[in-house]
């Protein structure tokens, strides 16, 4: 896929340990992937579905197109098979059962349900929150609720911020907090900022702090410090908390963010401060307005589509712009490059493929243990895309199976001598291999079940051994017979 599309999808996204690991196995009993191993990632296998992100914790990994897949094993994860942390409760469809026993606890009527505060209660959405212990039903949710660090409280679009246990609606001199999409809690719980109000609330006291003036007639982009003193606020500045003493001015930024230890503040279009001392240690000049990050231990700040700094030096990075930090802070993935060891500049590993575009409005293309790397591969047939997901770890990692990778670019290959006498029409590029005939001659290498954009099915492609230069083929490649 050109770079210039892959460009274009990157711009409508939504803006979102420089110690080196030694290669270990985390608890996933994948190793730990490093400046060190990186060059030796290998393709693992490959599901159907447009890579859209991991799951914070779970080993899940979710598709657009095909849903959710256990990354460890490659098997689907039924949607609808969600579980309390405490393994007590799960929810099939609109079916509340006792876990593992199976037994039907109540039912529900929403559209969409997580588990909050270790199972006590259930987010149906669209309908209400449940107590699992008894059934019933609480109080009524008008839409997706997302629950605050803590699960203290509920955030509800139109209803504002709730108490789980209670669904009593935090207000502050008898008015309601009105809903928000842009909106952030404090990891405490206690505090919460609405950006279309610009109101900052003491939600423990049930009371108005401040508010925040307007420079501008957009939603502000806030962010609480991790110790919950401070509040800032792109375009404006740093306040304390509960005060809301304005303590540093950054009038110029469009966006803002601190540093995981709270010790620094980085403001785009402006730049990184000192807490405390407002000193500015790096001056930034982003025309974009990314959101800025900072590696776990402050060395590193990346700001999206416009690059990344050495916070102690000031130096900016030679390094695609385009791109994520890794988990660790470590690594930096460019979308259709490669991963660069941030210590050195270097580029450590090479894609064989352009990316079709980013992974989600927030890509994260490493799991959170740094286990995990998945990429996105897009090909058309009949002027119709098919998309793949493809899972890679360092070389060595106990695949559940395995899949491989061809290159046809040099070539148009045609599908018309296929084993089993299919006229099929051409495909070139880069082809994922997902099973062979026993004698190695010809490869699979789509399958029913790979969707494109309007929902069609790709039936299953054969092409020959001998039409396609071989990229990664390993040991255990799925063996089937294309005439059974």
């Amino acid at each position: 896929m050109p770079k210039h599309f892959t460009r274009l999808f990157a711009l409508l996204a939504c803006v979102l340990v420089s110690t080196h690991l030694i290669a270990q196995e985390s608890d996933t009993g994948f190793a730990v992937i490093t400046p060190e191993n990186v060059a030796n990632l290998e393709l693992g296998y490959a599901i159907p579905g447009w890579c859209n992100g991991f799951h914070a914790t779970e080993p899940y990994i979710y598709t657009r197109f095909d849903g959710v897949y256990n990354y460890l094993t490659g098997e689907p994860v039924p949607l609808e098979d969600i579980r309390s942390s405490d393994d007590r409760f799960y929810v099939d469809g609109n079916d509340v059962y006792a876990y593992p026993s199976g037994e039907l606890q109540f039912k529900t009527e929403g559209e969409g349900h997580s588990f909050v505060q270790d199972g006590r209660y259930l987010l149906s959405y669209y309908d209400g929150v449940y107590d699992t212990e008894t059934g019933e039903r609480l109080y009524n949710l008008f839409s997706v609720a997302y629950a605050s660090p803590r699960e203290t409280y509920l955030y509800a679009d139109v209803q504002g911020v709730l108490e789980i246990s209670t669904g009593q609606t935090v207000t502050a001199e008898g008015r309601r907090v009105k809903g928000s999409y842009h909106y952030e809690f404090s990891l405490d719980d206690r505090y919460f900022v609405d950006s279309i109000e610009r109101i900052v609330v003491d939600l423990e006291n049930n009371e108005d702090l401040f508010e925040i003036p307007a420079s501008d007639s957009s939603d502000l982009l806030a962010t609480f410090s991790p110790d919950s003193t401070h509040l800032a606020v792109a375009g404006e500045g740093v306040y304390t908390l509960p005060t809301g003493e304005r303590v540093f001015d950054s009038p110029d930024s469009s966006n803002v963010n601190f540093s995981p230890d709270g010790t620094l503040v980085a403001f785009s279009s402006d730049g990184v401060y000192e807490v405390g001392t407002w000193e500015q240690v790096l001056a930034l000049t982003d025309e974009w307005g990314g959101k800025p990050y900072f590696s776990d231990d402050n060395t590193y700040l990346h700001l999206y589509q416009t690059g990344v700094y050495n916070v102690v030096t000031g130096e900016r990075l030679e390094i695609p712009s385009y791109s994520r930090l890794s988990p660790n802070g470590d690594l930096m993935i460019d979308f259709d490059d490669g991963i660069y060891d941030l210590a050195t500049q270097e580029e450590v590993y090479i894609f064989e493929f352009d990316e079709f575009s980013i992974m989600g409005p927030a890509p994260r293309f490493f799991n959170t243990q740094q286990t995990v790397m998945a990429r996105s591969l897009v090909y058309s047939s009949d002027d119709k895309f098919y998309f793949f997901c493809l899972i890679y770890g360092v070389e060595g990692t106990d695949w559940a199976y395995r899949s491989g990778m061809v290159n046809a670019e040099n070539e148009i290959v045609a599908y018309v001598d296929t084993p089993n006498g299919e006229e099929l029409n051409t495909l070139d590029g880069i082809l994922i291999v997902l099973a062979q005939t026993e004698d190695s001659r010809w490869y699979r290498v789509a399958f029913v079940g790979a969707g494109s954009y309007d929902g069609e099915i790709l039936p299953p492609l054969w092409i020959s051994a001998e039409d396609v230069t071989p990229i990664s083929m390993p040991e255990g490649i799925p063996i089937e017979d294309p005439n059974a």
